[in-house]
């Protein structure tokens, strides 16, 4: 699993379950997620990494170790890389308020 991480200035720990922010409504189209928040009235279309992230985050059930293991996984790139990664597209979810835990 995740043994290494990345300095970070993320305000959430490897065992936080981000989930969707209450606002936010998503949708899967051509492989390539579509994040809606209507009350700032802005969409923000993911990659397929974000979508992969997205599509666990959206189940509400996952911590960031286990999205970080996922994705190393899932991609085949190491587990530091991975975490890094992860870190920094969760950072930019939570400051966009996409996400919330």
């Amino acid at each position: 699993m995740v043994r290494h991480v990345k300095a970070t200035t993320a305000s959430f720990g490897p065992d936080w379950i981000p989930k969707p922010g209450r606002r936010v409504a998503s949708r899967v189209i051509d492989g390539r997620a579509l994040l809606l928040d209507p009350a700032e009235d802005r969409v923000h279309m993911l990659n397929e990494v974000g979508t992969f992230i997205w599509s666990l985050v959206n189940e509400r059930r996952h911590s960031v170790r286990d999205l970080a293991g996922a994705v190393a996984a899932e991609f085949e790139v190491d587990d530091a890389t991975a975490t890094a990664d992860l870190y920094e597209f969760l950072d930019g979810l939570l400051a966009q308020r996409f996400i919330d835990g």
